[in-house]
């Protein structure tokens, strides 16, 4: 026999939690912590027994996950110049179910739709409409924004650790538009302050990814040193590597102003270990006056 780890027990114990209720809450059940955030009241016995009914599947299947976890060798095999490790192929529906696909007129925030299906090729098909058009609310001011982003990882480790590879490789075929490709960093062991503030929560790695208008398909081989940091689309003047042992995860976006269709089909997202490139960060660190300049 053996004990799962401490991880795991807290994974089933986080869904009771205080939580918030549909119904209308009193005053008297709401607390308040001393950050002046309201706690609102915890679930009730027949409420947890209906949330075991309605999600046991999937809390089963992250322990099954983290079961696997804890057997499997602790120790990796290294990885050797050239070695590929295709991450995600795009071969049957079943690999495009847990991928999120968003658009700002999810949000009632603009008119543009996005879909993911699978092709006549049998690959992942990222395909909609694109419209900059503003929702006439009298508060926003700009709109067209469509996003893909890649699942979650539902084991314990909720991170991906690409730290043995050098290089992100993507298969695609597009439509000649340049979509953004994005890295999302494991913000959930951000600084509490932060997190608290919401300074580090929107921070991610991004790079363009140029395609082609034609037939054809291309391979885009990215050096993780060439993603640059970001927070809320905002490109940062103080610039640091991203640590890519901890990914959370990794999103296609498309928002370059121009009205109509597009369609961007993938047929794998591998990483690549290059021992030949040493470059740890392609951009220049500029010597700022402290609090001045930061995402942090």
């Amino acid at each position: 026999m053996f004990r799962l780890r401490n991880s795991v027990c807290h994974m089933c114990r986080q869904n009771f939690l205080p939580v918030i209720s549909a119904r209308r809450t009193s005053k008297r059940q709401i607390s308040m912590d001393f950050q002046g955030r309201p706690q609102f009241r915890r679930r009730t016995e027949r409420e947890k027994v209906q949330w075991i009914k309605d999600n046991f599947p999937q809390v089963f299947k992250k322990i099954d996950i983290s079961v696997r976890e804890t057997l499997r060798c602790v120790d990796k095999l290294p990885v050797f110049h050239g070695e590929y490790n295709y991450f995600w192929k795009f071969d049957s529906e079943q690999k495009l179910e847990d991928w999120v696909v968003t658009s700002d007129s999810d949000n009632k925030q603009g008119f543009s739709r996005a879909f993911l299906a699978l092709s006549r090729n049998k690959r992942a098909l990222f395909y909609g409409n694109l419209s900059t058009e503003v929702p006439k609310d009298g508060e926003l001011t700009r709109a067209g924004y469509v996003q893909l982003r890649s699942p979650v990882n539902p084991g314990v480790r909720q991170t991906h650790d690409w730290s043995d590879f050098t290089h992100l490789v993507i298969r695609m075929r597009g439509d000649g538009r340049t979509y953004g490709l994005g890295l999302q960093k494991n913000y959930k062991k951000s600084h509490a302050f932060d997190m608290a503030m919401g300074l580090t929560a929107n921070d991610q790695y991004h790079y363009p990814l140029f395609t082609r208008g034609g037939p054809y398909w291309q391979v885009a081989k990215i050096p993780f040193s060439k993603f640059y940091l970001s927070h809320k689309g905002t490109v940062q003047d103080k610039q640091a590597p991203m640590n890519i042992s901890e990914v959370a995860f990794l999103c296609f976006n498309l928002m370059d102003n121009v009205d109509g269709p597009f369609n961007l089909e993938i047929d794998y997202i591998a990483l690549l270990k290059d021992a030949n490139h040493e470059e740890k960060h392609a951009y220049e660190l500029y010597d700022l006056q402290d609090h001045v300049v930061s995402a942090y």
